[in-house]
């Protein structure tokens, strides 16, 4: 689970720990938190630079590989319109 959200109270999880590495996202290595609840992972990025490369991969490609998966990026504009 990825999680991209430009207000700092937008916390989710009970622990949230630095990944020691950065992640591969389209080939371009960007630095991230994780948050660790049970078995659920969730990332976000550590950076507005690395938040909005996530963002514009997700709206301007195909499909996203992150860490050798490629997620699927169909309606996830239209999605994240309705999130606004």
């Amino acid at each position: 689970m990825m999680m991209v959200s430009d207000k700092k109270s937008d916390d989710v999880g009970i622990k949230l720990i630095e990944t020691e590495s950065p992640i591969m996202v389209n080939g371009k290595k960007i630095m991230m938190e994780e948050q660790r609840q049970g078995q659920l992972r969730s990332f976000n990025p550590k950076t507005e630079a690395g938040t909005q490369y996530l963002l514009n991969e997700f709206k301007t490609k195909d499909g996203v590989i992150i860490e050798n998966l490629t997620y699927s990026t169909n309606s996830f504009n239209q999605a994240f319109e309705k999130l606004q």
